[in-house]
């Protein structure tokens, strides 16, 4: 899909982790997103984002309280990395 955007939540403290595997690879395959969490996936044409969605996307996450949680690391090859949830491991998800 081209010309797409994504919704997502940056988590700057991952970005150690994203730069030790940018580390074993050459520059052409390392990934260029800051580390993040996708939440909405395509979200609208790019075009379409304007001062009002980002305002209204300001205005349903402002009142939510800040997420806390822990990831664990594990891999779908090369280009999609699952951070689970502590607890879903141990379920055996």
């Amino acid at each position: 899909m081209a010309d797409v955007s994504n919704l997502v939540v940056l988590v700057p403290e991952a970005e150690r982790v994203l730069a030790a595997s940018n580390a074993l690879v050459p520059p052409e395959q390392r990934l260029t997103a800051p580390a993040h969490i996708t939440l909405v996936y395509p979200f609208i044409p790019p075009e379409a984002i304007t001062p009002a969605v980002t305002a209204e996307l300001a205005a349903f996450f402002q009142p939510l309280p800040r997420l806390s949680f822990e990831l664990t690391i594990g891999w779908f090859g090369r280009e999609v990395l699952l951070l689970r949830l502590p607890s879903q491991r141990r379920r055996g998800r």
